[in-house]
């Protein structure tokens, strides 16, 4: 477990479900995970809801908007990561060839911004003011790993590398040239894999959300119960851990993860 009071540069520090069903989201994600849900008001008729582990938040969701349904927007995690200076990151993303929207204040918890990869992998930044992020990380129910899906991981590492400093390496757990890891000096920020070419356009570029638990078959078998879909069923990772790719009733996709690393 580790107990946050700030991120560093370039670190996952938030996670955040755009979902069409906010009610249901709790029932699911409470059972799965056990988190407490705190509702505060987020402006005319919009609630956004604290996700909470023993009192510690760890995430947040909301309902989607109208606009967003119309638009076809379906539910979705959505990770933020900390930087030092928005507004300096947001200039940056645009020659770096990525498109941000923002930056803007949240009240006194933060400065934020949306942003889209050059190709088209959406993530979030975030410069804490009262609000550091998620107070707790790498326990069960708590984020774990963030993982870049794309078609061309060459201009991933510019982007990212240009943006955050990232360095990136391929990862000794993994066959040669199918997975890297990012970097921040020797520690390991996320993941990079280049999406399969028989998946064609069906999936695509996107950061995955991983959340870390315990027993990953039993949160397999728990999400289905709990009208969840099993996208991809438990399964080993030799001298990782085990995991599973699991959506929620709403359709949001994520990891659950046991790291035995």
């Amino acid at each position: 477990m580790t107990r946050m009071t700030e991120h560093p540069h370039g670190h996952w520090c938030w996670m955040e479900l755009s979902t069409t069903d906010a009610d249901g989201a709790k029932a699911f994600y409470g059972e799965l995970l056990g988190w407490d849900f705190f509702d505060t008001p987020a402006g005319p008729d919009m609630t956004y809801t604290f996700l909470r582990l023993d009192g510690d938040d760890v995430g947040a969701l909301y309902a989607q908007p109208a606009a967003q349904r119309e638009a076809g927007v379906p539910p979705h995690w959505l990770i933020y990561a900390a930087v030092d200076d928005v507004d300096a990151a947001v200039a940056r993303i645009g020659e770096l060839g990525g498109v941000a929207e923002g930056p803007y204040d949240v009240g006194e918890a933060g400065r934020c911004a949306m942003v889209t990869d050059p190709q088209g992998a959406r993530f979030a930044l975030w410069w804490a003011g009262e609000h550091c992020g998620a107070a707790r990380l790498g326990e069960p129910g708590a984020w774990v790993w963030s993982e870049l899906l794309t078609r061309d991981p060459e201009a991933a590492e510019a982007f990212y590398g240009g943006l955050f400093g990232w360095g990136c390496q391929a990862s000794p757990s993994a066959p040669p040239g199918t997975y890297s890891e990012w970097k921040d000096g020797d520690e390991s920020v996320g993941g990079l894999m280049e999406l399969p070419a028989e998946w064609g356009g069906a999936v695509p570029p996107h950061w995955m959300l991983y959340l870390q638990v315990e027993d990953p078959d039993a949160t397999a078998a728990r999400a289905a119960e709990l009208g969840g879909r099993v996208e991809v069923p438990p399964t080993d990772v030799p001298g990782v851990g085990r995991f599973t790719l699991l959506a929620d009733p709403q359709g949001a996709r994520f990891t659950a993860m046991r790291l035995d690393a």
